[in-house]
């Protein structure tokens, strides 16, 4: 448990004392630090995640990069499937995938923090209750394809379209669900003025109609039967959906509708998180198909709250400051429950590394 509170710990340090405080004197070298701490602490995990097991299972079949081909037989991605027999030519030990992965992952992600937020140590502490951890453990190959089409966000902003179609399909290669990336640019214009309510109350109805609109793909065996798998399922019941439409939809809306309309601050990526919040809708309806899609607009949501809510408590406003405490209290309640509710913790916690290899059943399920 204890390695899992250095990273909030250092985050909070250098929130106080680099974001709110504006101190520079080892601001860099606490960033690297972290940077660091993250990669081998990740990198160095033994079967810590429920997914990451699956994956140490897979690695055993997976050839070098010498005999590598497209044909090999596991449902995983072909870049996904090319970065493991990287790993596998440099060690037969899954140790040396995960360390490549995490060093990946951590480079974009850290990269893009700094590029985006002034307030970075704020923004990775927003990554580990939003998202990070999920990324880093459970949804390997979507993590890729999330980060890459992080990085891809300049090219759809700034129409440069032919750029922003080779990555889109760079992050397919990872992970199929990156096909959501080859129609988002036709949806560029929303965002939170006067059509936004109706545009809510048509993706309601589109909700409960989908079940109707997924028949149309029922001659395609291979898309029809992986809809009707994650259609079929829902998360934990009633409350845990509703759970969800609070940390996708309802509460990032009412974060944005007051940053933009009461303080009249510009919304950082606020077509990016429009979108998560429509999705945010959708994932009431059919919770395992649209929480995924969600993935992809996650880290824009951490990165602009982190800006908004350091805006906030820097304020000489008291009635501001009073807002940011609420918001930041209801942001850890909602996105801080998921490691707690349904004993998500258990893919967690306790933590062994390859230096103490210890296999321990990490289904919460049961």
């Amino acid at each position: 448990m204890f390695l899992y509170a250095i990273p909030i710990i250092s985050s909070l340090i250098g929130a106080i004392h680099y974001d709110i405080n504006g101190k520079k004197r080892y601001n860099n070298v606490l960033w690297f630090c972290l940077f660091l701490y993250m990669t081998l602490f990740m990198g160095l995990r033994f079967g810590v995640g429920g997914d990451t097991i699956v994956y140490m299972i897979e690695y055993k079949y997976i050839p070098t990069i010498g005999n590598f081909n497209l044909n090999i037989p596991n449902r995983f991605e072909p870049g996904f499937n090319f970065l493991m027999s990287i790993g596998k030519s440099l060690s037969s030990e899954f140790v040396s995938f995960q360390l490549i992965h995490i060093f990946i992952i951590n480079t974009i992600l850290f990269y893009l923090i700094s590029k985006y937020s002034k307030f970075r140590y704020t923004a990775f502490l927003c990554c580990i209750f939003v998202f990070y951890y999920y990324f880093a453990t459970e949804i390997l190959r979507e993590a890729l394809a999330v980060l890459i089409f992080a990085c891809n966000y300049n090219n759809l902003k700034r129409h440069r379209w032919i750029n922003y179609y080779i990555l889109a399909f760079l992050s397919v290669l990872c992970h199929t669900s990156a096909f959501i990336l080859f129609i988002i640019p036709f949806f560029t214009w929303i965002r939170f003025d006067s059509k936004y309510p109706f545009i809510i109350l048509i993706t309601i109805i589109l909700g409960l109609l989908l079940a109707h609109f997924f028949t149309i793909f029922s001659g395609l065996d291979i898309i029809y039967n992986g809809i009707n798998t994650y259609a079929n399922n829902t998360s934990f019941g009633l409350f845990a959906d509703f759970m969800n439409l609070c940390r996708w939809c309802l509460f990032p809306l009412l974060f944005i509708l007051y940053i933009k309309f009461q303080l009249k601050v510009p919304i950082q990526f606020e077509n990016m998180i429009a979108i998560m919040i429509l999705l945010g809708i959708l994932t009431f309806f059919y919770p395992l198909i649209f929480s995924r899609l969600s993935n992809y607009f996650k880290l824009f949501f951490s990165i602009s709250f982190a800006n908004g809510i350091i805006q906030m408590f820097i304020s000489k406003k008291s009635q501001i400051r009073q807002f940011c405490l609420v918001f930041a209290s209801s942001f850890v309640i909602f996105y801080g429950s998921q490691f707690l509710l349904y004993r998500y913790y258990i893919r967690l916690i306790p933590y062994y590394s390859i230096f103490n290899p210890v296999q321990i059943d990490r289904d919460n399920y049961n």
